[in-house]
């Protein structure tokens, strides 16, 4: 009976962090610009590629974005821009090897 009660306590506790978790990242992206906060979609339109080679992106590790739920997935705009010089320094460097 203490086994449950304590092991439902560590299951509160997990709630509540995630929930501590996420309303730091939204007070976080609140702080941006709206311009800064877009779709991917959006981040598609403005990098001027296909929506498909924006979505491909977002799947490579270390991508910037953030997901809010189903079909809820944000990236900041200055954030991308950081990744994308990373991406071609890394892949300018593997060209000079």
């Amino acid at each position: 009976m203490i086994q449950e009660e304590a092991f439902e306590l560590f299951v509160q506790a997990i709630e509540l962090m995630k929930l501590e978790i996420k309303k730091q990242v939204l007070a976080e992206i609140a702080s941006y610009q709206h311009g800064d906060l877009m779709t991917i979609p959006q981040m598609a339109e403005r990098m001027q590629i296909s929506e498909r080679k924006a979505y491909e992106m977002r799947k490579q590790t270390g991508f910037p974005s953030y997901n809010f739920g189903e079909r809820q997935i944000r990236v900041i705009w200055s954030e991308v821009m950081q990744w994308a010089k990373k991406q071609a320094e890394e892949e300018y460097v593997r060209q000079l090897k």
